[in-house]
């Protein structure tokens, strides 16, 4: 996920013995099946290769809201100015963003623990007006099919 900074999870499977495994990658770690044999599942294995032929992008891993922030306002990714390196770990991402005045800013894109939420935005609310400081501009949560995005929702 360190060169797709753009995923929510990773769905990969591997074949060993003649028997399939799914293992599910996100920020809070991994999940493996249980091993299916393929010989005596072959319609099951058929569904598998069908759904990652034909699923979508937002069932394959891919974070649809990488491209819309805050309430419709759209934001281009210019460049990737810095990403984090651990698989399972915040999964910062730091991005030079325009919006569509041609102004350009920084934004930081990371998943947070639910304790932690408010942390670094009252951090940088103490901090502004200090000299050389990143200013806070806005934050948001992003929401994923109407709720804030999470971990455990895709693990439900």
């Amino acid at each position: 996920m360190r060169e797709q900074p753009w995923r929510r999870f990773v769905l990969l499977f591997s074949i060993a013995n003649f028997k399939l495994r799914a293992h599910y990658l996100d920020r809070s770690g991994m999940i493996i099946s249980a091993p299916m044999p393929i010989g005596r599942h072959a319609v099951r294995f058929a569904d598998v290769l069908n759904a990652m032929t034909l699923g979508n992008h937002s069932a394959l891993g891919l974070d649809p809201t990488i491209h819309v922030c805050d309430e419709g306002e759209v934001y281009w990714i210019m460049a990737i100015l810095w990403k984090s390196r651990g698989l399972f770990s915040r999964g910062t991402v730091c991005y030079r963003v325009q919006d569509k005045d041609g102004q350009e800013y920084a934004l930081k894109d990371c998943w947070v623990d639910a304790d932690k939420l408010e942390q670094e935005v009252d951090f940088l609310r103490a901090v502004d007006g200090v000299p050389n400081v990143v200013r806070l501009r806005k934050y948001w949560d992003v929401k994923y099919d109407g709720r804030v995005d999470s971990t455990s929702h895709i693990r439900d």
